[in-house]
């Protein structure tokens, strides 16, 4: 009898877990892209400029950076999964 060898863990890296924590993930939910991508919508639209444009220049600013943060963490997940599936294939 063949046995098939065990499905490989995914590897981590130090940025995974920096860019979950970015984006409010945990470790687990961060392994899940379908779990990403509903989180990525949910926190970038509480940074959106019509949710927090009458708050003044200095909240605008901070929502902008903190959007572009959210965003960079989001296109590496993307990336990522995106190259996980091709490997795969």
């Amino acid at each position: 009898e063949t046995k098939s060898p065990p499905i490989p863990e995914p590897i981590i890296f130090s940025e995974d877990i920096g860019y979950a924590k970015i984006m409010g993930l945990t470790f687990e939910e961060s392994r899940d892209f379908s779990t990403i991508k509903s989180t990525y919508r949910r926190v970038i639209a509480q940074y959106h400029p019509d949710k927090v444009g009458a708050m003044g220049p200095e909240i605008r600013e901070i929502a902008e950076s903190k959007a572009k943060e959210i965003n960079h963490a989001y296109q590496y997940f993307r990336k990522k999964f995106k190259a996980d599936r091709s490997s795969d294939q």
